[in-house]
């Protein structure tokens, strides 16, 4: 199809309006190609800067920013949707209340519709779960904890864990798994130790790279999200206590603690990373531009998506003092580098549409965390296939 044709054509094929084609902004895909119709022209869907900006925040093409930073289905609320369906989504996705798998998968293949139907531009969303050692969904298998699977110096089989664990998720339309942990358990006290491979930096590595490659392929498409986390230093905090500061030097940071984090960027093509939610150096992870841009991206050479642990965001301004308000909070954190605040929008959402507004923030931040989410929704195929095809266990093969 022709990059030519005109709002009354695609309307006539798509059997609908005028009207409701220039409403709705309906994205589809022709000749492989992906499209969205602006006003009465197609043009061709890019992730390049330019593409970028055409999703402003204001102006004749405007876009809130709530929905334009809509990347994960943790932002339903921001996006119009009926109360009943936000309420059946906090209570029963985030929570994982199903009880039988395929409920879940018709669920969300629910919210993915609505959201594409009801958003301006019909993007898609990344559906996310815990998947530590197996799917924290009804139904899903579970596996030993790292810990143990550490000591069988056997990475070929958390590879193997985690190829299945990504058929499981793929098959109820999660895209997203926020695992492995790649913290070095330096401090028994530490009571997340279980959730680590061990204290051997290169032990960790070999693992973490093998969870990876298990659980995204060498096609994402055909594959799930991984997060590693939590970057960074987050296992050897004061006293043990969990979320206290890093204690730790610079030279032990980057040698030691980033360097599976490393492995699994270099070598196995890491596409997703959680912040720490400790403090480093006086400053919290997730509001740390040398932790989150100098370190992670410059360095170790990191180009996919940082996803804030849950309500880290918050406790700039809750815990650590950094911030006055949340709107500043979430100023801090997308200029260190966080591209998405999870679970839901509070420091970004409303908080910082209102602080483009105000020339607290250049809007240039919010384009390069736009681009990197949008980069992964492609590289996953969400734009050609947003549904998923539910088959139940004895229907499909699981090793």
């Amino acid at each position: 199809m022709s990059e030519g044709m005109t709002i009354s054509e695609l309307a006539t094929k798509l059997s609908i309006s005028k009207n409701t084609l220039r409403q709705r902004i309906k994205r589809k895909q022709y000749n492989g190609k992906h499209t969205i119709v602006i006003n009465d022209k197609i043009q061709k869907i890019n992730i390049t800067d330019k593409d970028v900006a055409m999703i402003t925040i204001d102006g004749k093409k405007t876009k809130l920013l709530s929905e334009k930073l809509c990347s994960y289905i943790s932002y339903i609320e921001e996006i119009e949707t009926d109360r009943e369906l936000e309420k059946n989504f906090k209570t029963q996705v985030l929570h994982h209340d199903y009880t039988d798998s395929m409920e879940t998968a018709e669920f969300i293949n629910t919210i993915q519709k609505k959201i594409i139907n009801n958003s301006r531009w019909g993007i898609p969303v990344i559906v996310h779960a815990e998947a530590l050692c197996g799917g924290v969904v009804a139904g899903m298998t579970q596996y030993p904890s790292p810990i143990g699977l550490g000591a069988s110096f056997m990475p070929e089989l958390v590879e193997k864990m985690a190829e299945n664990i990504k058929n499981e998720m793929r098959n109820v339309g999660i895209r997203q798994v926020l695992s492995p942990v790649l913290d070095l358990a330096r401090d028994f006290r530490w009571g997340r130790t279980n959730e680590t491979y061990g204290n051997d930096p290169t032990l960790v590595s070999a693992f973490g790279c093998a969870h990876v490659q298990g659980m995204q392929t060498n096609d994402l498409r055909k594959g799930v999200i991984a997060t590693c986390k939590h970057f960074l230093g987050y296992s050897s905090p004061e006293g043990g206590i969990n979320t206290a500061r890093t204690q730790t030097d610079n030279r032990d940071l980057r040698e030691n603690f980033a360097k599976p984090f490393e492995a699994a960027i270099r070598k196995a093509g890491l596409k997703s990373i959680m912040n720490s939610y400790s403090e480093y150096d006086g400053e919290t992870i997730c509001a740390s531009k040398h932790i989150l841009t100098d370190l992670l991206r410059d360095d170790l050479g990191f180009d996919g998506a940082v996803v804030s642990d849950y309500s880290s965001l918050i406790r700039i301004k809750d815990n650590s003092r950094m911030a006055e308000d949340y709107q500043q909070a979430g100023i801090l954190a997308l200029k260190a580098g966080i591209d998405v605040e999870l679970p839901k929008a509070v420091c970004y959402g409303s908080n910082l549409l209102q602080a483009v507004k105000e020339g607290k923030i250049e809007e240039k931040y919010v384009n390069t965390a736009v681009k990197r989410v949008l980069k992964l929704k492609f590289e996953l195929g969400l734009f050609e296939k947003p549904y998923c095809e539910y088959k139940r266990s004895e229907e499909r093969r699981v090793g």
